[in-house]
């Protein structure tokens, strides 16, 4: 099963040529997993308020075709991976006309607040997203 963010691009996201800038892309992302998050019942600020921190480990990000200013863009986001200390999310951005313009993958790292070290994810959220996954390979 996918999870799929909409969103439009902004003036504040584009160069002089009216493109998105490339870091803006990992932006979307983020705000799609996110959004994924809040879509299970454990949005980031209940994550924090249970002790936890998402930092990211490690991101990619393949550029196929520019999103210009003001264009309605869908984030489609995949968990491609569900570890204890470790989740890993795919990302394809589709622009106005459903052109494939973007693909992208950041692991995320799950540490304690208190002591800044790898910590098991909650039970709560690992079981929820291990449901998202299973339905995600059946469909």
């Amino acid at each position: 099963m996918k999870f799929i963010y909409k969103t439009r691009t902004k003036w504040s996201e584009v160069d002089p040529m009216y493109y998105v800038r490339s870091e803006v892309y990992i932006d979307y992302y983020r705000e799609a997993g996110s959004e994924l998050m809040r879509s299970v019942g454990f949005p980031y600020d209940r994550f924090e308020k249970e002790g936890f921190q998402l930092p990211i480990l490690e991101v990619n990000c393949i550029y196929y075709k520019p999103l210009s200013y003001d264009e309605n863009i869908e984030v489609e986001t995949y968990i491609l991976k569900l570890k204890d200390y470790q989740i890993v999310v795919q990302y394809k951005i589709y622009n106005d006309k459903k052109e494939f313009t973007s693909a992208g993958k950041i692991t995320y790292g799950i540490l304690s607040k208190k002591t800044n070290q790898p910590e098991p994810m909650p039970a709560e959220l690992k079981e929820k997203l291990r449901q998202f996954l299973e339905k995600e390979n059946k469909g």
